[in-house]
């Protein structure tokens, strides 16, 4: 048997769409309020009948893909990528807002991103 033969397949890579649909039904199943928010922009299609389609930016650039108000009443804001997507400098500039005005925001891999970061705000509400 070869080296090859041995090797388990890798399973794939989770779309971003499905780790979004795993941590809003992971956020609502917990009694959240949780939406996913869609920034694509506007499309724009060509007057001269080319077919051609432009994109009018969002006037929200950086909302995070996903939007929560936890059961007690904390903000939540999640930005979903998968594994080696890049944060942008509105979507970064979002999240500080958010963790200035004490909400919670993180950029989440996967829904165990999301359950540790819950995790966190369960034990430091404890504490209070």
């Amino acid at each position: 048997m070869t080296s090859l033969a041995k090797r388990k397949p890798k399973p794939p890579e989770p779309s971003e769409a499905g780790i979004q649909a795993a941590i809003l039904n992971h956020l609502n199943a917990l009694g959240h309020r949780a939406w996913r928010i869609n920034t694509m922009g506007v499309p724009l299609h060509a007057k001269d009948g080319s077919g051609r389609v432009h994109w009018r930016p969002g006037p929200n650039r950086g909302v995070p893909d996903i939007i929560c108000v936890l059961k007690d009443g904390t903000f939540f804001a999640c930005e979903v990528k998968r594994h080696g997507g890049k944060v942008s400098i509105e979507q970064h500039l979002f999240l500080e807002d958010v963790r200035a005005r004490n909400g919670i925001a993180i950029v989440a891999y996967s829904v165990d991103d999301v359950i540790l970061e819950l995790q966190k705000h369960d034990r430091s509400q404890q504490a209070l």
